[in-house]
């Protein structure tokens, strides 16, 4: 099942392991000058992380799962998570685009988060996604709420309601524990990414590019991307490598903020170059965030120079000054 040009998660949690959530608030610590430390809200929502784990029973279920995250290339696809725990509990269908559960103070704090998006499974197992519009207290210890769109039919007693949230792999590594022939245990982190909401809406898949120069008289450009696939951005062509960077850093103290870029080891990589020496010209590196429907609209979140390269075997990993 796909909704908005996002795959829906097809699994359940396994329910005999603890599902656990958790919610972050980001408040974080400012200082300014010499004077007192203040704290600010840095997000206009909370975040959610679930850790849940997977029984995949038979080769059929481990090979389903091993094509949906084929699916995804890796961290950078988002897709609709179908919270572990039940929102609301259905109380009766009123028509296609109403239905009441029972009061919960959902009138009042639906508005308070981005995930607006709920997953409803029909007693017949049929699924439907949809998105709240209203919600209203009956004054009787129900809420009705409103949809965006109509359903196929009146919900039936016994449907069931979650919640979507939005959200990205924690991890590109998979773990799988067989715990008998053809039966596999996964642990999995799923982290809701709230400013991303919007983008899914619209179908927007972020792709970044790293441009790694050498200027004049070198004037040579190696030009990647961390997409499975070759994107063409402003004329120029960025080539699919397995690369990565570390969370960037912007502030305001006018301190350097160095970004490490890990890499796939191989000799046609500019790393390879630099592996264990030092550089004898400056080599530059740009990052650039882009759409993958609109490459062409590329916004730089990273300018540097590489300052060391290491290899450890099994990847380079290129500290960069900003």
């Amino acid at each position: 099942m796909t909704y908005l040009g996002q795959p829906v998660f097809p699994f359940r949690p396994n329910w005999a392991q603890a599902v656990a959530r958790q919610i972050t608030y980001d408040l974080r610590e400012t200082t300014l000058g010499f004077g007192a430390e203040y704290f600010t809200p840095l997000a206009d929502h909370t975040v959610n992380a679930w850790d849940f784990t997977l029984l995949l029973n038979g080769a059929a279920d481990v090979l389903a799962f091993e094509a949906f995250n084929d699916a995804l290339v890796g961290r950078l696809k988002g897709f609709w998570l179908p919270a572990p725990l039940e929102a609301a509990q259905f109380v009766a269908g009123v028509s296609t685009t109403q239905f009441d559960i029972v009061a919960e103070g959902l009138a009042d704090s639906w508005t308070a988060r981005p995930d607006k998006y709920l997953l409803l499974t029909a007693p017949d197992g049929s699924q439907s996604a949809v998105i709240i519009a209203g919600v209203a207290d009956n004054g009787d210890g129900t809420e009705r709420i409103t949809l965006t769109t109509s359903l196929a039919a009146v919900p039936a007693a016994g449907t069931v309601i979650q919640r979507l949230h939005f959200v990205r792999w924690a991890d590109d590594e998979e773990t799988l524990e067989f715990l008998a022939e053809g039966v596999a245990a996964v642990t999995l982190t799923a982290i809701e990414l709230p400013v991303e909401y919007a983008a899914a809406a619209t179908g927007f898949q972020p792709v970044y590019l790293y441009d790694i120069y050498a200027a004049a008289p070198v004037a040579k450009h190696w030009r990647y991307t961390s997409f499975a696939a070759a994107v063409a951005s402003n004329g120029q062509l960025f080539t699919p490598w397995p690369m990565t960077h570390e969370e960037i850093a912007q502030g305001t103290d006018g301190q350097d903020n160095p970004v490490n870029i890990s890499a796939q080891p191989d000799d046609a990589h500019p790393f390879a170059l630099l592996a264990g020496i030092a550089p004898g010209k400056v080599i530059w590196v740009d990052i650039y965030l882009a759409g993958l429907a609109t490459p062409d609209t590329a916004r730089k979140i990273f300018a540097g120079y590489i300052t060391t390269v290491t290899d450890d075997g099994l990847k380079y990993t290129a500290k960069c000054a900003s």
